[in-house]
């Protein structure tokens, strides 16, 4: 099983234990972050930069929501199987969820054998109209640690183009660099 784990919600808090990716925690956006129904391209889905860090095993993590902000944060194990914390990934995200934009900036750090892999990112998703949304993101990641270490995403969503409800196109631009 990829993945298990248990929510806990108490009031606007949320607290998670099982096994599962860090994307449930950081590098969300609300128009490009589903293979399934949004978009196909992993730049599309996930920073590719954090997600070179991302593991299926097993973390803890918690989402706190106060007003218009949310800050979750995530700290998992190295190893598939095992509860074992000796070179952990943990990261942190603050989102501000408005009523047509949503930003969120977030912190990563992948301890390793070899050192600390860390870096920064920010997305957002704003609602142009009822059927036009724009999707933004942006990373920085230790440039030691990672080969290409910035990357740049931009797009749009269309929805309700014949069928209300049922279909959407997107179209997206990114760009991974040294």
């Amino acid at each position: 099983v990829l993945e298990s784990y248990a929510k806990l919600n108490w009031k606007n808090l949320e607290i998670y234990a099982g096994r599962t990716e860090p994307p449930v925690f950081i590098d969300q956006s609300d128009f490009a972050n589903d293979e399934k129904t949004q978009f196909v391209s992993k730049p599309f889905v996930n920073n590719p930069i954090a997600d070179s860090e991302f593991r299926f095993a097993p973390l803890v993590g918690f989402k706190l929501t106060v007003e218009k902000f949310e800050l979750a944060g995530v700290y998992q194990s190295e190893e598939f199987t095992d509860w074992n914390f000796a070179h952990p990934f943990s990261a942190f995200q603050v989102s501000y969820i408005g009523k047509r934009k949503t930003v969120r900036t977030y912190y990563w750090n992948s301890d390793t054998e070899e050192g600390n892999n860390w870096g920064i990112g920010v997305s957002g998703d704003y609602y142009l109209t009822k059927r036009l949304e724009v999707f933004g993101r942006a990373s920085y990641g230790e440039k030691d640690a990672y080969e290409l270490n910035k990357f740049f995403s931009l797009g749009f969503v269309l929805k309700d183009i014949v069928f209300k409800g049922k279909d959407l196109i997107g179209l997206g631009t990114a760009v991974l660099a040294p």
